[in-house]
């Protein structure tokens, strides 16, 4: 038996302490789904993983401008002078269209797309058909087909949006 003064405080909950509860039970529901459910929820996770990706691709072409930086040196370019002119190019709008499209990515603007599909489309240019007019640098396998999956998640995303807005009568963005 407990001494008079020292039970156990059964205070009723207060209003925000019960505004509280009910947050935390609707959060516990709701729990996270690898597939979005909507095409806005689709565009902004695709955007949410390419942010980082865009502005690091930016930030280690940018040396590669001034001479012989990470990106050249892993390609076993010896300068950015001799790399060919399309070569040139192809770095240059890494860093000035990665850049651009890093902050179209984070503002959340159609931009971001454009951006996207541009540095994507060039990339799997070089990497395929146009390989010998970036050598001596070889586009790696793998960054081809990951831009491939970003053209495809762009389109299908876009897609997926204007076929939403065409059944609710809403004008797609």
């Amino acid at each position: 038996m407990l001494a008079r003064g020292f039970a156990p405080s059964v205070a009723p909950l207060t209003r925000s302490k019960r505004r509280a509860h009910a947050r935390a039970r609707i959060v516990r529901t709701r729990a996270f789904s690898l597939v979005p459910k909507t095409p806005k929820d689709a565009i902004a996770r695709h955007r949410a993983v390419l942010l980082p990706l865009f502005t690091l691709g930016a930030a280690l072409h940018a040396p590669d401008l001034l001479g012989r930086g990470i990106v050249s040196h892993a390609c076993d370019a010896t300068s950015f002078a001799t790399l060919t002119p399309f070569g040139r190019g192809v770095t240059a709008l890494w860093v000035f269209g990665g850049g651009a499209t890093a902050a179209a990515l984070a503002s959340g603007t159609v931009w971001a797309d454009v951006g996207v599909l541009t540095i994507a489309l060039v990339e799997i240019a070089s990497g395929t058909a146009f390989s010998e007019a970036i050598a001596p640098v070889e586009m790696p396998t793998p960054i081809v087909i990951a831009q491939c999956v970003n053209v495809a998640a762009v389109v299908g995303f876009r897609s997926w949006e204007r076929v939403e807005a065409d059944s609710t009568g809403a004008e797609a963005r």
